[in-house]
């Protein structure tokens, strides 16, 4: 029911070209199954009615209906200006200056700012209808002037295109259609003007009015499907992307809102639903997301099918640099002549859906996971393809709905598949994660038993190694009690390894005043190792010290504690027996020099905070020289044993009685009161006391020896802080004594 004329270069391939883009490969397998399946039912199905509906030659319309008939060839004619009006045009058309075009279809290529006129003549006999339509399918057209030249004389003129704003048309649709009346019948002549900023298509249909409503009704709605499912999928994409940031789900999702929204704009809903009639704004928008779409397309082949690595690299690289470069050129386009938009977009938009193809292409037949499946979600777009430019590809024209139907069909079908072969890779993808979590579940169940055997040798040779340690060691649960010890363990505190495994720390009261129960207590607390001192009485009374290492370790699922004990014992005494050594007379036993000096300042320090007053005695024994050289050094020591002995059992406890060296002595009196006058008495009571049981008879041996000793008292309140200087002054005392011959010798406080 339609005369098509094609100015020929596919401007509705352009958004079939552009569904190719370039990706990169997802890890693990990707198979189709199922949606191999329905893209080649798709492919078959869409090709038989392809051949279905193509007719021989370019007028269709119903059999039983008379029809116009179209009288000789077109013809062209190229105005490279642009400038060309209707009687100049109409004047070398009939001078002869248009070119016939053998055929249906005419390709004046790329033509930015000039125009096409075509002219041909429809003949219309007398039984056929007089009102028809001339609908232009191609959307993207610019500016359209239609004279029809009547055989009468008469004259109708027609203006269409997208410059021309839409409630203006002659028709409330998205497309370009003008309504002829070829009334009287006859032979009418036809100029047409075409003019667009994109490259040149002028699809010609002439339609009976009840068959350009259903067209109006009906194929809006497979557009609004198209759309519809186009949506659903662009929100689940985007769910995608976000919940699970998938690389592949971004780039399918900036596919199609890049796609649909340059479809929305180029065929003419951008207009038709009021949103603008700016020619470059709706040109920069679809052209720019066609390209936008055929970058996207392109990551999304690059990012989903399983490329070699090297490939992957370059494949990437190349992605990358496309798109800076997209985006430079249509930053620099927009910036100069609009009328370049359509050619850069449209050329670089099929150079990357070739590259697409041919990258998309080269995986399936390498057999590359996800290339197929590419390859085959392109089958229906390339039928699609077919239909709606059959000129290009010297096929025969079907009718309007069926190729426009089956493009909005092959959009779907395409959308679709490439939704269902992303799913499928995800699919793929679980598969293939349960298998191999399959596989090291079984890989960590071997492992698990075969470490498990191990631990338990190991422990079972740990605690061989424990029990059998001459190391004190026991492990202690986090509770206090005691589930492993050793011999060596019940050795150190003298009891028995049952007692010791019965026993319980919190009860210990040795590990309570040490602070080992606090350390335990910490190391179960913070998961840190603790090493404490511990000083203890065993079960027999014997004390023993021993250096305890609390480390926490993990048994049976519970936090217990190891601690090792090293036994300090033995050299604690030699520690007490060489501190001893340094701090007394060896051959006495009492306080020496250094430590008498010691208390002596401490003694200063109490009495001057306290204001008591204290007392040192200094005793030098009388012949002592005369005895040691007449009885031998033997009998002299045990006379110095002797008088240390009778200082011991005639003091205060509180007292200090200390060998300076050879036959001299010195007391160290404390707390002796605040009043001097009494410190001198109660000194002087101890003095005599002290002279009274030195001049006691000795039993040295064999030898019987009265002895006596001459002893010097310094008074000190604190006034005097240096203890030399006071054994000095006390020493001053005692040799004053012995120059006057007297018992005791005071010197002033």
């Amino acid at each position: 029911m339609a005369l098509h004329v094609s100015f020929a270069d596919p401007m509705e391939s352009l958004s079939v070209l552009m569904n190719s883009g370039t990706q990169q490969p997802p890890a693990g397998p990707v198979r189709a199954g199922g949606w191999y399946r329905l893209s080649i039912a798709a492919f078959l199905t869409l090709s038989a009615l392809l051949l279905g509906q193509a007719q021989a030659d370019a007028l269709r319309i119903e059999p039983t209906v008379p029809r116009p008939s179209l009288a000789g060839h077109l013809s062209l004619l190229i105005d490279d200006t642009g400038r060309l009006t209707f009687p100049e045009a109409r004047a070398l058309g009939q001078a002869g200056q248009f070119r016939p075009v053998a055929g249906d279809e005419i390709a004046p290529g790329f033509l930015p700012t000039g125009a096409a006129w075509t002219r041909f003549t429809l003949e219309r006999p007398a039984d056929a209808p007089a009102d028809w339509w001339l609908v232009i399918l191609h959307e993207p057209l610019d500016t359209l002037d239609l004279y029809l030249l009547g055989p009468d004389g008469s004259q109708q003129v027609r203006h269409g295109g997208r410059a021309l704003p839409f409630a203006q048309r002659e028709a409330n649709w998205h497309g370009h259609a003008f309504k002829l009346s070829l009334e009287p019948p006859g032979q009418y002549q036809v100029y047409l003007r075409a003019a667009t900023r994109g490259v040149f298509r002028v699809p010609l249909w002439l339609r009976l009015p009840g068959d350009f409503e259903r067209l109006r009704v009906v194929e809006p709605f497979f557009y609004a499907a198209t759309f519809g499912i186009a949506a659903v999928a662009l929100l689940l994409s985007l769910f995608r992307t976000l919940r699970y940031r998938s690389v592949v789900d971004g780039c399918y999702a900036l596919y199609l809102l890049s796609l649909e929204t340059a479809n929305f704009v180029l065929y003419g809903y951008f207009q038709q639903f009021g949103i603008s009639d700016d020619l470059s704004l709706r040109a920069s928008l679809g052209w720019s997301g066609y390209l936008a779409a055929a970058l996207a397309f392109f990551w999304f082949v690059v990012v989903f099918v399983v490329w070699p690595p090297a490939l992957a690299r370059r494949l990437r690289r190349a992605a990358t640099a496309l798109t800076a470069a997209s985006v430079l050129g249509v930053a620099l386009v927009l910036a100069l002549d609009a009328p370049l938009i359509a050619a850069w977009t449209m050329a670089n938009g099929l150079l990357l859906a070739a590259a697409t193809f041919a990258v998309a292409l080269t995986a399936a037949v390498r057999r590359w996971p996800g290339g197929l499946a590419f390859v085959l979600a392109f089958a229906p777009m390339i039928v699609a393809l077919l239909l709606n430019n059959p000129a290009v590809f010297g096929l025969p024209h079907a009718d309007f709905l069926v190729s426009r139907g089956l493009l909005y069909a092959a959009t779907v079908i395409h959308i679709l598949l490439l939704f269902g072969i992303i799913l499928n890779r995800d699919a793929g993808l679980r598969r293939e994660r349960e298998r191999q979590l399959a596989e090291e579940r079984r890989l960590l169940e071997q492992r698990v038993a075969e470490r498990t055997r191990n631990l338990a040798e190991a422990l079972a040779f740990n605690e061989t190694v424990l029990l059998n340690s001459p190391l004190p060691m026991g492990v202690y649960a986090p509770d206090g009690g005691c589930v492993l010890a050793n011999d060596a363990l019940a050795d150190l505190v003298g009891t028995s390894r049952e007692v010791v495994l019965a026993s319980n720390f919190n009860a210990i009261s040795a590990w309570q005043r040490s602070g080992l129960l606090d350390a335990c207590r910490a190391a179960l607390a913070d998961h840190q190792t603790r090493q404490v001192e511990l000083n203890g009485v065993s079960s027999s009374g014997k004390e023993f010290w021993a250096d305890a290492k609390i480390t926490p370790r993990n048994l049976n699922g519970r936090e217990h504690l190891l601690i090792q004990f090293v036994d300090l014992t033995a050299r604690k005494r030699l520690e007490d027996e060489l501190r001893h050594i340094a701090f007394h007379d060896s051959l006495t036993l009492l306080p020496n020099r250094r430590l008498l000096l010691d208390r002596l300042q401490q003694a200063v320090l109490r009495a001057r905070r306290l204001h008591h007053h204290g007392a040192l005695l200094f005793l030098d024994l009388d012949r002592f020289k005369q005895l040691n050289d007449t009885a031998g050094h033997d009998v002299g020591d045990r006379l110095l044993v002797a008088v240390a002995e009778r200082l011991r059992h005639n003091l205060r406890a509180d007292d200090t009685a200390a060998r300076l060296g050879g036959d001299e002595f010195v007391v160290l009196l404390e707390g002796l009161g605040a009043d001097s006058d009494q410190a001198a008495r109660r000194a002087a009571q101890v003095a005599s006391q002290v002279r009274a049981a030195l001049s006691l008879e000795y039993q040295l041996g064999d030898i019987r020896y009265q002895g006596s000793a001459s002893i010097g008292v310094m008074l000190f309140s604190g006034a005097v802080s240096d203890p030399d200087q006071i054994l000095k002054e006390a020493d001053g005392a005692m040799y004053a004594a012995k120059r006057t011959i007297a018992e005791v010798a005071e010197s002033p406080p």
